[in-house]
């Protein structure tokens, strides 16, 4: 007896039953023997498609996979490779930027300014990569915060200028010396004072401010902007998440800062949060413990973000 084995409108095989002389032949009726083949075939063919699927979906996530570790690659290569010479500009336009006519000033400040924030938007691109891959490892230091937060206001000053925003620091001379990576910190600082930056209007005021709490250090970032209301303030910290207004209209990223500075926190086993109403501004807080638990501490690899990668590769064809 034959039957042919049919699934999803498909023949995928045939199903042929041959009786063996050397077993009892059992007696059925014409019409049961046919309706056990066609059971018979069925379960055959449902089988046989699904392996067929099963194969098919191996081959295209091996595909995608691959192209995915390629993308992956070539993402980390040319971030690296734009960072180095970013950071030969920056400090050639620094040192420049104090020498020239005073005509030719403006010019290079805005120099500096798109300089840093290349690199902030770079140094955005690794720092995603490895908390996704799970190699963001901490590289714990006796770390000064003060001279972190002086650092940083030094980068962010040309942006802020060009902004017409007023930058200030606020630090006691007694902060304790704690143990945390000083360029994560500087990471830290770097995506809140950009983002400040980005989101008050002109002529705005921005404080970084640090003060002793608890057994560590609160640092916070307080800004003149628009503010943030209590709905949006539960989604800030989520990928992608980019509240827009009439004032930053025409700005970029990725909308990852927020992200990587409360990953950033948390590896340091610290906590972020912010402080807001519409019309008044934001505080963006967050704590860094005296020592940190963990000496060798490390997130866990999540999930690829096919559209992290495709907003990464739309920016690198941007960079003329």
């Amino acid at each position: 007896m034959i039957a042919p084995l049919i699934a999803a409108q498909e023949t995928v095989g045939m199903l042929l039953v041959i009786p063996d002389e050397s077993y009892p032949q059992v007696e059925l009726m014409e019409e049961d023997n046919e309706r056990l083949l066609g059971t018979m075939a069925n379960q055959a063919a449902i089988a046989i498609k699904n392996a067929q699927l099963f194969e098919a979906t191996q081959q295209a996530y091996e595909k995608v996979r691959r192209s995915d570790e390629q993308k992956t690659q070539f993402i980390y290569i040319a971030a690296h490779e734009l960072r180095t010479p970013l950071g030969a500009m920056m400090g050639y336009a620094s040192y420049a930027e104090k020498r020239v006519p005073e005509k030719l000033r403006k010019s290079m400040r805005f120099m500096v300014a798109s300089t840093v924030r290349m690199r902030t938007m770079v140094d955005a691109m690794l720092t995603i990569q490895r908390l996704d891959a799970g190699t963001a490892f901490l590289r714990l230091a006796n770390t000064d915060i003060q001279g972190v937060i002086d650092k940083v206001v030094t980068d962010f000053e040309a942006m802020a200028e060009l902004e017409g925003h007023t930058l200030t620091v606020n630090v006691p001379d007694e902060l304790p010396i704690i143990q945390a990576d000083a360029e994560k910190v500087e990471l830290i600082l770097s995506n809140l004072i950009s983002n400040a930056i980005k989101f008050t209007p002109e002529g705005g005021r921005i404080e970084v401010s640090a003060q002793n709490y608890h057994k560590g250090i609160l640092v916070s970032v307080k800004d003149s902007g628009a503010g943030i209301a209590p709905a949006d303030q539960e989604r800030i910290f989520e990928r992608f998440m980019q509240l827009r207004a009439n004032h930053i209209a025409g700005h970029g990223g990725f909308g990852l800062g927020l992200t990587i500075v409360k990953q950033l926190v948390e590896l340091h086993e610290g906590q972020v949060w912010i402080e807001s109403e519409p019309d008044k501004g934001s505080t963006f807080f967050f704590t860094l413990p005296q020592e940190t638990p963990l000496s060798e501490a490390k997130v866990q690899p999540k999930a690829t973000n096919p559209s992290l990668k495709k907003r990464m590769e739309e920016f690198l064809l941007e960079i003329p």
